[in-house]
C-alpha cells in the first residue's frame, strides 16, 4: 500500500477539501490511503469519515511569519517519525514551506496543487506571493483545477506541464429528486417561496455582501422570495449582522454546512453566486447536475460552463443580476431537466478522476521505486569494482 501525506489548512468543506474526500471515497484504498497534515487544532468536518477510512490527521499550527519556530516543529515531527512516505501532495498557496521540507526529508514526489486564481488579501499576502515565486524550486509535479488556477499560481509558461484535475464528483447524488426537494423546502417551511440559493464558505472570496444586495433590490418586487444560504465561515456573523441592517435578515435561512448538501440544490429555485474569484467554483458543477440555474460572476473560470445552465454577469451590473433571476422566475412551465449526463460526460464523474490520480500515485512510486533500484544496483556494481 503507497500512502499519500496530503497538506491542507483544514478538512472543513471547501472545494479543495471536497475533493480530496470525493477521490479518497473512490479509489482503491488496498492500493492508496490518505494522510493529511493539517495546520490547525481544531477539528474539521471531514476528521471523523477520514479515521474511519483509515486515514492518520496530523495537527499543527497556523502559519505565522513572527513564529516560525512553533509552524515548523510539528512539520518536523511528522517528517521525522513517519518516513514511509514517497508522495507529498500539497494544497495551498504557501506550501512552499512544507514542500522545502519535504525536500529536506528526502520526499521524492512532491505534488504542489493549485487551487485559486488569486490570493486573499490579507497579512500573508507578501508571504503568499514570495512562495508563489519560489513554490516551483521544491515541487517535482504542478496540478491544478483549473488552468487560470494553473497560470496564477505557476505561471502561464508552465500551463502545459501541469496536471488539470477535474472537481469530480458523485454525479448520480445529485440527479434531481423531487421528493428530496420537497423535504427540505417542508422543514424550513418555504414550499410556496421563490427560493435563490447559494453554497460557499463565508469569506471575502464569496462575496455574500454583494449577495445580499442583489437579493433586497429583487425582494422589492418579489415579497415571496427567500434567500438560502449554505456553509459556515469566519465572516458569518458580520453577513448576519449586515442582513438585519438591511431589514432582510427574517428573509435568509442559515442552513449551516449540510451533509446532504445535494438536496439543498433540488430545493432552490435558482443559483446565484457572485464571487470575487475562484479557482474553479466546484459547486456550480454539482448545481447544473440536479438541473439549477446559475447566474456567476464572469471571474469565475470559463471550465464550470458545461451546460445551458450557465449565465455570466460582471460584478459591476448589479441591475443585471436581479433582472436574470426575474427573467429565471418567469420561465413559462419551467421544470428540472436532467442534466446529469452532460455533467459525467465533460469529465466530471468522480470515479475518473479517482481512478486517474490513483494510476498517477502508482506510476509515480513505480517510477521512483526502479530509479532507487538502479542506483542500488550501480552503486553495488561499482563497490566491486
Amino acid at each position: 500500500m503507497i500512502r499519500v501525506l496530503h497538506e491542507v489548512t483544514i478538512m472543513d468543506t471547501g472545494g479543495a477539501e471536497t475533493l480530496l474526500m470525493n477521490i479518497y471515497r473512490n479509489i482503491n484504498r488496498d492500493k492508496i490511503q490518505f494522510d493529511f497534515m493539517i495546520h490547525r487544532q481544531e477539528k474539521g468536518f471531514y476528521d471523523d469519515e477520514i479515521e474511519k477510512l483509515g486515514g492518520r490527521i496530523f495537527r499543527g499550527n497556523k502559519l505565522s511569519p513572527f513564529c516560525m519556530k512553533k509552524y515548523y516543529f510539528p512539520i518536523d515531527r511528522v517528517f521525522k517519525e513517519y518516513n514511509e512516505y514517497k508522495i507529498f501532495h500539497a494544497h495551498n498557496s504557501t506550501s512552499m514551506f512544507t514542500l522545502k521540507k519535504a525536500k529536506q526529508y528526502n520526499i521524492p514526489i512532491r505534488i504542489i496543487h493549485s487551487h485559486t486564481t488569486r490570493p486573499l488579501i490579507n497579512y500573508k499576502l507578501p508571504i503568499k506571493l514570495y512562495c508563489r515565486k519560489n513554490n516551483l524550486k521544491y515541487a517535482t509535479d504542478t496540478f491544478a483545477c483549473s488552468e487560470a488556477a494553473a497560470k496564477y499560481l505557476f505561471g502561464k509558461e508552465n500551463i502545459n506541464k501541469t496536471i488539470i484535475l477535474k472537481n469530480g464528483i458523485n454525479v448520480n447524488n445529485f440527479l434531481f429528486d423531487n421528493i428530496k426537494r420537497q423535504k427540505i423546502r417542508k422543514k424550513y417551511g418555504i414550499q410556496d417561496n421563490f427560493v435563490i440559493g447559494h453554497i460557499g464558505r463565508f469569506s471575502k472570496s464569496k462575496n455574500h455582501k454583494y449577495l445580499l444586495k442583489i437579493f433586497k433590490e429583487y425582494k422589492k418586487n418579489d415579497k415571496n422570495c427567500v434567500l438560502m444560504l449554505v456553509g459556515a465561515g469566519a465572516l458569518q456573523d458580520k453577513i448576519k449582522k449586515l442582513a438585519k441592517k438591511m431589514d432582510i435578515l427574517d428573509d435568509i435561512i442559515f442552513c449551516g454546512v449540510c451533509a446532504n448538501v445535494e438536496e439543498y440544490y433540488m430545493a432552490m429555485d435558482v443559483f446565484v453566486f457572485p464571487s470575487k474569484y475562484e479557482g474553479l467554483g466546484n459547486v456550480i458543477i454539482e448545481a447544473q447536475a440536479t438541473g439549477l440555474p446559475c447566474i456567476i460572476s464572469d471571474v469565475v473560470p470559463k471550465d464550470v460552463e458545461i451546460t445551458d445552465l450557465v449565465t455570466k454577469i460582471s460584478l459591476k451590473e448589479k441591475n443585471a443580476w436581479v433582472q436574470k433571476i426575474k427573467d429565471t422566475k418567469c420561465i413559462d412551465n419551467y421544470t428540472r431537466k436532467e442534466y446529469n449526463k452532460q455533467v459525467l460526460v465533460s469529465g466530471y464523474d468522480i470515479r475518473e478522476v479517482a481512478k486517474f490520480i490513483e494510476e498517477y500515485y502508482i506510476n509515480k512510486y513505480k517510477e521512483y521505486s526502479l530509479e532507487r533500484s538502479e542506483k542500488n544496483e550501480y552503486s553495488s556494481s561499482s563497490s566491486n569494482i
